[in-house]
């Protein structure tokens, strides 16, 4: 499995400012997502509270730093490299301040089977950088210094020539990218769009809660899956409590006295209507595409 990290682009940079009609964050989130990427995490701290409002609603993860990392860039891929779960053995990193380059580009460097991969258009490198997380030891020994690291690996690097120009092309130096924006249309085909919930009276089990069940079973604390899902504490509480009443079950153990803020873990019980909704989440996926092909293709 694949994942993607958009850590900080230049001081001052703002992720979250409109580029012809879509942000940095946005335009990075969505393209990730098209090219069937797993996983999309948002680490930035320009304008964060928006990030964390815009990840959620994008279904990325923001991935906060603690106290103890180290600040910056480098601090924020090498924390993204001690949280991501072991299914995950590439990681595409890129900075936020290169979001137009094209779904077709992502796939074609997820198919190059190689330890590093690094995009270039004329010879010139650019981003996302792809890397086989058989190296994420020795990016860690170089703080998350991504620079550092590419210096340091010489010929576990594959360049992939592309005519995609937006893999160089870096948005926060004041140049005029409009043409280029305008060219890089997200959506030029039709496609189905749909979200599957479990509902009595009101809908009570969908994606949302399936992530945030994903996040306890990865990080063992339900406050980190929150923030990482840029959710409040009472939304947490009242999205869990409705859940939990539909079903007729507890979905997390709590320790430390209760707390939430302590150590969590599944049911038992949890665990098995998750897999059953991830399964029955894939099978509509599955049908609602064959269907859509039938009558719009």
């Amino acid at each position: 499995m694949t994942a993607a990290l958009i850590f900080d682009g230049p001081a001052g940079f703002d992720a979250t400012e409109d580029i012809y009609g879509l942000s940095a964050i946005h335009r990075l989130v969505t393209v990730f997502k098209l090219a069937d990427i797993d996983r999309v995490i948002i680490s930035d701290s320009e304008n964060m509270e928006k990030i964390m409002h815009l990840s959620s609603k994008l279904g990325a993860d923001f991935l906060r730093l603690k106290k103890t990392d180290a600040a910056g860039a480098a601090g924020r891929v090498l924390a993204t490299l001690k949280y991501l779960p072991e299914r995950y053995s590439r990681l595409l990193t890129t900075p936020s301040n290169y979001p137009l380059v094209e779904q077709e580009t992502l796939r074609q460097l997820c198919e190059v089977d190689a330890e590093i991969v690094i995009p270039t258009h004329g010879g010139e490198r650019g981003y996302p950088v792809l890397i086989s997380r058989n190296l994420f030891g020795r990016l860690a020994d170089c703080g998350g210094d991504l620079a550092a690291f590419l210096a340091e690996s010489g010929e576990s690097i594959t360049e992939l020539e592309t005519e995609d120009s937006g893999v160089i092309t870096d948005v926060s130096v004041g140049a005029d990218v409009s043409a280029i924006a305008a060219s890089r249309t997200l959506h030029t085909d039709l496609r189905s769009g749909f979200k599957v919930t479990v509902a009595r009276e009101k809908s009570f089990f969908g994606p949302g809660m399936l992530q945030l069940i994903d996040l306890v079973e990865e990080t063992h604390a339900i406050r980190t899956a929150r923030l990482i899902m840029g959710m409040s504490q009472n939304n947490l509480w009242h999205m869990t409590q409705a859940a939990e009443k539909n079903l007729g079950f507890k979905l997390f153990v709590h320790e430390n006295d209760g707390s939430w803020g302590g150590t969590s873990t599944l049911t038992a019980e949890c665990r098995e209507f998750a897999e059953k909704y991830r399964q029955f989440n894939d099978d509509c996926e599955r049908l609602i595409g064959e269907s859509f092909q039938k009558y719009f293709s």
